[in-house]
């Protein structure tokens, strides 16, 4: 009897969530962002190189760890990737089937909603590794603009699965971490990869609420091939400051 319950013990938690008791809570949180952007998009594979403004971007999630066993923990995020600028196109370029040139305004407005269910593997004071997967809607458009032409816009929308990591490690200074969080997924030539790390200080701490503020470095990758007929190959990199609550 005894060895089974020691079977038992072992099996649970191999396939089950350990997950540090202090962890255990729901959370919620967002970071302030002004990424600079740079890349290609088009209605063809042929695609055009803009010129993008830096631009304030905003990322919020929300997310709830609990102790029990096989069943994945859930974490939401909402990601902006809105960007404009001004390209001077010397050769005619067409978009959707409308030529341009000249001075034209480019405008991507792209929306993401990461829904993420993931697995705490190691979970203990001064470090953390959390596994899993998620689906990433992708929702928005490309569009180009020309004062006497007019504006062509395409719009897309799109689920993608993905896979997710986050790694927190304690320092040996009271408050202070740095955590890495990652997403990757590529499907049916279309690649969406997000990877960003931070130095975290926990400013309030007790049973009721934990308050920490992070500054950190965030890459964003957004390669489509067809997706609603817009081909992109577009990188975003900058430097965000955030917010997270605990309770």
């Amino acid at each position: 009897m005894n060895s089974l319950k020691l079977i038992l013990t072992i099996l649970a938690l191999m396939l089950g969530d350990i997950t540090n008791a202090q962890d255990i809570g729901f959370y919620l949180g967002g970071d302030y962002s002004q990424l600079a952007a740079e890349g290609s998009f088009g209605t063809s594979e042929n695609t055009t190189q803009f010129n993008f403004n830096n631009q304030d971007q905003f990322n919020l999630f929300i997310k709830i760890k609990h102790p029990l066993p096989f069943i994945p923990n859930v974490k939401i995020k909402y990601t902006t990737l809105d960007f404009n600028g001004e390209t001077e196109i010397t050769n005619p370029i067409e978009f959707n089937g409308v030529s341009y040139s000249g001075t034209i305004s480019n405008t991507i407005d792209i929306d993401q909603t990461d829904f993420i269910l993931f697995y705490s593997i190691i979970s203990t004071d001064t470090f953390s590794l959390n596994l899993g997967i998620s689906g990433r809607k992708l929702s928005g458009s490309f569009s180009v603009n020309e004062l006497d032409i007019g504006k062509t816009q395409q719009d897309i929308s799109e689920v993608l699965p993905m896979v997710y990591s986050s790694i927190n490690i304690a320092l040996p200074f009271k408050g202070f971490s740095v955590n890495a969080i990652g997403n990757y997924g590529s499907i049916d030539g279309h690649t969406s990869f997000d990877a960003e790390a931070a130095l975290s200080y926990e400013v309030f701490d007790n049973v009721a609420l934990n308050t920490n503020i992070s500054i950190g470095y965030r890459l964003v990758k957004l390669e489509l091939e067809d997706l609603d007929n817009i081909y992109s190959d577009l990188d975003f990199n900058g430097v965000f400051i955030g917010l997270a609550f605990k309770f």
